[in-house]
């Protein structure tokens, strides 16, 4: 079966993306990572075929370029761009709930709260055990192969293409 991956040009994006397309071409699929050209060297690391889009209003490098600014942001400004992403504020609240890192709501955000966070999420060996229980869990569930399988019965029906993690009918 041939799968194309899309999925923004981003680490926190690409890192799952490709370890799933690797896992399904290790089940014998034909994988190919379609993306802006800033995309290429994750696939090509991941020893994935690449089709590149919108070279010519993304060329290489221009989507550092694009986010350069946000980059250049530092102490609360920084902390309160990347709060203002609601789907990292969502990510954040589960961290929390399931106690492998820390929430702090915007409206109690200062450099001191920030600092004693890290410190108690560095400090603390509770957090760090935790997470390594969802590592186990994941290794125990077989969580890739079960994202595989579900890849390939979704892609039974009708040609597909994964975005983000999300199956999407084309």
């Amino acid at each position: 079966m041939k799968i194309g991956f899309v999925s923004m040009p981003f680490v926190g994006h690409l890192n799952p993306m490709t370890v799933l397309g690797r896992k399904l071409q290790s089940r014998g699929h034909e994988i190919v990572v379609i993306g802006v050209p800033d995309v290429e060297p994750f696939a090509r690391a991941a020893d994935l075929t690449f089709v590149p889009f919108c070279e010519e209003e993304y060329p290489a490098g221009s989507i550092a370029e694009l986010y350069a600014p946000i980059s250049k942001l530092y102490g609360l400004e920084a902390a309160r761009q990347s709060v203002r992403d609601k789907n990292a504020g969502l990510f954040a609240v589960r961290i929390a709930y399931h106690g492998v890192g820390e929430f702090l709501n915007i409206e109690h955000l200062s450099v001191e709260r920030v600092r004693l966070l890290i410190e108690q999420v560095l400090e603390n060996p509770q957090y760090r055990q935790k997470a390594r229980k969802f590592q186990d869990a994941i290794a125990r569930n077989r969580g890739l192969d079960l994202a595989a399988e579900l890849i390939e019965r979704a892609f039974k029906s009708k040609p597909r293409v994964v975005v983000d993690a999300l199956v999407v009918t084309q």
